[in-house]
């Protein structure tokens, strides 16, 4: 999906958020500025193996802290977040509640389910 981006400060800005049991923040939107160095970036990202699926954390992660001008947010472009998963949300309520959020916050969430057990 990078290499349909124009990446650099300037233009597209891609950050990363990884979940499972806890979140991990990747890196953020403004840490890399070529679409050379955020394929390098995730190439480096380890598969998180846990028995939960905290999506709302992730969620109220990408709001408070990733869709910032602190960590790179540019109020004049959309907010566009993509969620990959491999299953269901483990608190269905708090994640719905989350992307409602995100939501009004103006970010458009896409989500794209991975595996089997997705729902």
């Amino acid at each position: 999906m990078v290499n349909t981006f124009d990446v650099s400060q300037n233009k597209t800005r891609i950050g990363a958020i990884n979940f499972s049991n806890r979140v991990v923040r990747e890196f953020h939107l403004k840490t890399h500025d070529s679409k050379e160095r955020v394929l390098s970036a995730i190439s480096e990202v380890e598969y998180t193996a846990g028995d939960s699926t905290n999506t709302n954390e992730a969620l109220m992660v990408l709001r408070t802290e990733y869709f910032t001008k602190r960590i790179g947010d540019r109020s004049d472009v959309p907010n566009i977040a993509i969620l990959l998963t491999d299953g269901e949300s483990d608190n269905m309520a708090d994640t719905v509640n989350e992307a409602n959020l995100n939501k009004q916050t103006g970010v458009s969430i896409f989500s794209i389910g991975i595996g089997h057990m997705v729902n």
